[in-house]
């Protein structure tokens, strides 16, 4: 696996605007500031398709070298991963079709960013969920329910990426997205 992870390499760029329309945080900041360090962002490409893309400083966003080559090679094998961006053959389940976990679709370097762009999953985090749904004061039966379904939901993608050796590192309500439909 590491060698094949050596073998991708991330997009050289002059400009990100070059190729995206950068548009609003995905969770903004209280006082309105777009960070400099580390950004997660709606974008759009030139064909009008929305994105996510993650964003990290070189220089202020990591603490050491081992931090950047960690993060390096983990963004890198999740593009191999879900983009399988060499066309290969899906042979003993190599590389993750599932609909449960959002794609790394390109990853570009400027001389100051790394971006991750990933698919756009429409829905709401579970955090926005919990709050404006208030499914706890609904009873117990239905609070059950719906926590039932969504530990089975994220169980199943947590489970296809330990299946390849993968692990998640940041579960949080705001990284799970509900698709609603």
């Amino acid at each position: 696996m590491d060698a094949r992870v050596k073998e991708i390499y991330f997009t050289k760029v002059s400009d990100i605007r070059e190729h995206y329309t950068l548009l609003d945080d995905v969770f903004p900041n209280a006082d309105g500031r777009i960070s400099t360090t580390k950004r997660v962002c709606f974008a759009k490409n030139k064909r009008k398709e929305t994105f996510v893309i993650k964003q990290r400083h070189k220089q202020n966003s990591f603490k050491d070298d081992n931090e950047v080559k960690d993060w390096l090679f983990c963004t890198k094998l999740l593009y191999m991963l879900t983009a399988n961006p060499k066309n290969d053959r899906n042979t003993n389940g190599r590389y993750m079709q599932t609909t449960h976990i959002a794609r790394v679709v390109e990853i570009i370097e400027d001389s100051k960013y790394y971006y991750c762009v990933m698919e756009y999953v429409k829905g709401r985090d579970l955090f926005e969920y919990f709050i404006q749904e208030k499914p706890h004061n609904k009873g117990h039966q239905y609070a059950m329910s719906i926590s039932r379904g969504l530990a089975v939901e994220m169980v199943v993608g947590l489970a296809h990426m330990h299946q390849l050796g993968l692990a998640h590192r940041d579960i949080k309500l705001e990284n799970l997205v509900l698709d609603e439909a």
